[in-house]
């Protein structure tokens, strides 16, 4: 467990025109299943930089700000796979997601409506 406070990784909405952060979310859900954390039942802490391969990447859209992380196991066979999840752009809120490989692309069509 990292000894630094979450969130470890973050999204930040910040409005080109003034500067200012609109909204600030974790990015991934982080070390909250840890055997020391789990009974707290907490909310995403953002991913630590260990548990993925690469960074994944943002995809926005008119609406939505969809992201993806690929696990760290994803290339072996017993792999929990990658997480998509997307987010309402101008407000930061969760619409839905998906850890998995096989629906990454149909999860994506079916948020973006």
């Amino acid at each position: 467990m990292p000894l630094k406070k979450p969130p470890y990784r973050r999204i930040t909405a910040i409005d080109l025109n003034t500067g200012e952060h609109v909204w600030q979310i974790p990015f991934g859900k982080g070390p909250a299943n840890h055997p020391m954390l789990e009974h707290l039942d907490l909310p995403p802490l953002g991913t630590v930089y260990s548990d993925v391969v690469a960074e994944g990447g943002v995809l926005i859209t008119k609406t939505l700000l969809i992201s993806y992380l690929a696990q760290k196991d994803e290339i072996d066979p017993e792999a929990h796979g990658s997480i998509l999840v997307a987010h309402d752009k101008m407000t930061g809120e969760l619409l839905g997601g998906n850890h998995g490989r096989s629906t990454t692309a149909r999860t994506a069509n079916e948020l973006s409506g």
